[in-house]
């Protein structure tokens, strides 16, 4: 069975992009159709390739010539060759890799760690030590009522206006 004969132009536009690893938004975008025209052509797509996901669809386009991925063919991927088939990453890369990671990591530690300082510093009654630096704004609208008994955490529920 000649599956390039059976597809249309317009479904071998979608299976390309689909091999791209694009989105059904993204496709849409980008041939400027709607997202469920998009969908209706997957949908006969894998219907005529026999297959049913968009990950079979790919790889069945690729290994049958349909598409072509990166600017590789499924021969280039099937050669004896190791280079050939993968990308390979030097040392220098991977340490360079590992110790962004490791920075990163040590920053959103340190986040959280801060996070956490800041929590701790409350005072008894609740009130954070930054409400305290800023200056009190008078206002008729705000009447300052008795303090709570203790400290209260939790959620709460308020009505206004019966809604």
């Amino acid at each position: 069975m000649n599956n390039e004969a059976q597809l249309s132009k317009r479904e071998l536009e979608i299976l390309e992009l689909v091999a791209t690893g694009v989105s059904n938004k993204e496709i849409a975008e980008e041939l400027s159709i709607s997202q469920n025209t998009v969908k209706v052509h997957l949908r006969n797509i894998f219907s005529k390739l026999g297959v049913s996901t968009r990950t079979e669809a790919a790889l069945t386009a690729i290994q049958t010539n349909l598409v072509e991925f990166n600017g590789f063919s499924p021969n280039d991927m099937l050669s004896s060759d190791p280079n050939s088939r993968r990308t390979q990453v030097s040392p220098a890369e991977t340490r360079g890799i590992r110790w962004t990671l490791s920075l990163a990591l040590v920053g959103i530690l340190f986040l959280g760690l801060v996070g956490m300082l800041i929590l701790l510093r409350q005072d008894e009654s609740g009130v954070d030590e930054i409400s305290t630096i800023a200056p009190d704004i008078e206002s008729d609208r705000w009447k300052e009522l008795a303090g709570l008994p203790s400290a209260r955490n939790g959620l709460a529920l308020v009505t206004y206006e019966n809604l």
